[in-house]
């Protein structure tokens, strides 16, 4: 178990390296001044999106994930 607990975080750790931090503010920029996030997946993607948009909701932004009962149809014509 803990070779793949180190290999998963080895290969996380090597995506965010890719990462620039100007890419992460600007992100981060979006997400803030955004009245309504609507995110959309399949596959594992779409179970870390969902995540990512459950997460989201939490901080208090009006978030959605395409597919959920909660999406409003009004979201989706913005």
């Amino acid at each position: 178990m803990k070779n793949y607990t180190e290999d998963i975080l080895s290969e996380i750790s090597i995506v965010l390296k890719k990462i620039s931090q100007e890419e992460i503010k600007g992100l981060v920029d979006l997400i803030q001044k955004s009245n309504t996030i609507v995110t959309c997946g399949a596959g594992k993607v779409g179970m870390a999106i969902r995540g990512f948009s459950m997460r989201l909701g939490h901080f208090g932004y009006k978030s959605f994930h395409i597919g959920d009962t909660t999406l409003q149809r009004s979201s989706c014509r913005k």
